[in-house]
C-alpha cells in the first residue's frame, strides 16, 4: 500500500469475502498492517508531481486475486482460461515497467 501511495495512488481498495468458511482473508497481521499504512500516509503527505505510466486494464468485473496463476476471482470462483494470462502478462510487465504499472479494472461508463 506504501508502494502504491508513493507511486501517486489515490485510492487503494482491499476486497474482503464474507465469511463463508473458517478462512477469512484480512487476519490481524493484515489489519495491523493497514494501520502502519494509513499512519505513514499522515506522516509523508503527497508532494511529488507524476508523470505518464503504465496501465494494464483487467477485463470488466475480473477481480483475479493475484497470489498466483489459479488464483480464485473474487475470492469466490476458481480460475478460469484467463487467470494463468492475466497472472502471466502482469508480472512480466511488472519486470518491466515496476513501479511505474498501475493494474485497474475496465469501467462502465454507462453505470
Amino acid at each position: 500500500m506504501v508502494l502504491a501511495y508513493q507511486n501517486g495512488a489515490k485510492y487503494i481498495i482491499i476486497f474482503d469475502y464474507p465469511k463463508i468458511n473458517e478462512l477469512e482473508i484480512l487476519t490481524n497481521k493484515h489489519l495491523k498492517a493497514i494501520r502502519k499504512s494509513l499512519d505513514y500516509l499522515k506522516a509523508f503527505p503527497h508532494k511529488a508531481k507524476y508523470s505518464a505510466r503504465t496501465a494494464y486494464v483487467l477485463p470488466k468485473d475480473y477481480g483475479h486475486g493475484f497470489r498466483g496463476p489459479d488464483d480464485k476471482i473474487w475470492g469466490l470462483w476458481g480460475p478460469d482460461e484467463l487467470s494463468p494470462k492475466i497472472w502471466n502478462c502482469a508480472n512480466n510487465l511488472l519486470g518491466t515497467y515496476d513501479p511505474e504499472l498501475d493494474i485497474i479494472y475496465e469501467v462502465d461508463n454507462e453505470a
